[in-house]
């Protein structure tokens, strides 16, 4: 197992008003794999880059993301949106996400790997360059969005994101095989874009 602790701010002009992601603070693939892992941190911050533009995570790998104050806000409906590149639904790649005031306490958005309720890395992302749509717009975006009211007791606001690979517990009850054996299609686990806040 690889961690890797960041603490990088995108280096475009102030974003701290802007709606995407500002600093990779950890990150913990799966050792076997890599794909993305020399365009770090770029990759995973800033509006979604397109099916290949992603950092994947490996079988159980996690990313913590921050974002400069006033991070995510609680707002009507979804507040934040995670893209990943399932491609089509027929080929998830679920992760579990979590929110978090401090990057400390965290409270985890429930995700059913077995029927993808509540994961990420569950639907297409459709605001891709060129697109002309609205990567924080929910409507149009596609990714998968997050609701902070969803959370009982949670926090209004948060600052950063972590997503957990749960991938193996999704495609090992369908086909017998090891997912995690590096050899085995889709063994990259989840594979993020980025995460946008809505609000």
């Amino acid at each position: 197992m690889i961690l890797l602790i960041f603490q990088v701010a995108c280096e475009a002009d102030d974003t701290s008003s802007d709606h995407f992601a500002d600093a990779l603070v950890e990150f913990t693939p799966a050792a076997s794999s890599s794909f993305g892992h020399d365009r770090l941190p770029e990759i995973v911050l800033g509006a979604p880059g397109g099916l290949y533009d992603v950092a994947s995570l490996g079988c159980e790998g996690s990313i913590v993301i921050g974002f400069d104050a006033p991070g995510i806000i609680d707002g009507p409906g979804v507040d934040l949106i995670v893209f990943e590149n399932p491609f089509t639904e027929d080929f998830p790649e679920p992760g579990e996400v979590s929110v978090s005031e401090d990057g400390v306490e965290w409270w985890v958005f429930p995700c059913d790997p077995v029927t993808l309720a509540g994961c990420a890395g569950v639907t297409p992302t459709l605001a891709l360059p060129g697109s002309g749509l609205d990567p924080t717009d929910p409507a149009v975006a596609g990714g998968d969005g997050f609701d902070l009211s969803t959370l009982v007791g949670g926090p209004a606001q948060v600052e950063f994101v972590r997503v957990r690979d749960r991938s193996r517990e999704h495609w090992e009850p369908l086909g017998g095989l090891s997912y995690c054996d590096p050899g085995n299609q889709g063994a990259g686990g989840f594979d993020l874009d980025a995460i946008v806040s809505v609000h």
